[in-house]
């Protein structure tokens, strides 16, 4: 009697490369240095971090700044004052950070403000100008840090410092305190 070839047999055999095997389950490997990679990103961030904060820091202590009697007159009818500007350039580019102080002699809360910064050259032909909001700021142990008038607004007969930032100052400029103007007050109230 003859056998049909395509009949199994009950005999073990090798591996018949023509039939499905089990292959075991892989593990995913793990960092040779057992470092991952989230820990190695969050050292970076806070690295950067702490450079950026010593920098904007140096940045302040460096700069030459003009005394408040060379600061020019605020051109504004608004209700907030704005005095002791003084300015930093950013090195290596054309950036500017303006500091000073924001006093708020009106009835209403302020909840945010949009200055115009005036720039003129030598002869004092206007240079350029610059839209920028005010963003108000506040001393914690000696250092000055962000306190957005939004969530901390100026109330009436508040005074508070503030920067503004400005990006791409203009060339022809002769680096003296630019004019400001209040443009604009967000404000709530009376």
């Amino acid at each position: 009697m003859a056998t049909n070839p395509r009949v199994p047999t009950d005999e073990p055999t090798t591996a018949n490369p023509c039939r499905p095997q089990l292959v075991p389950a892989l593990s995913p490997e793990r960092p040779a240095s057992g470092i991952s990679r989230l820990w190695v990103a969050i050292v970076i961030a806070v690295a950067l971090a702490f450079v950026v904060r010593y920098y904007r820091q140096g940045v302040h202590m460096n700069s030459a700044r003009p005394s408040e009697a060379e600061a020019p007159a605020q051109t504004s009818g608004s209700e907030l004052q704005v005095t002791g500007l003084k300015m930093a350039m950013v090195p290596s580019s054309s950036a500017m950070n303006l500091d000073g102080q924001v006093t708020n002699s009106g009835a209403r809360t302020v909840w945010g403000v949009m200055v115009r910064l005036t720039f003129r050259d030598a002869g004092g032909n206007v240079e350029g100008t610059a839209t920028v909001p005010l963003t108000g700021m506040k001393n914690e142990a000696g250092t000055l840090v962000n306190d957005e008038f939004a969530f901390d607004p100026l109330k009436r007969n508040d005074t508070r410092p503030f920067q503004a930032i400005v990006n791409g100052v203009p060339a022809g400029w002769d680096r003296t305190t630019p004019e400001i103007k209040v443009l604009t007050e967000t404000t709530s109230g009376n």
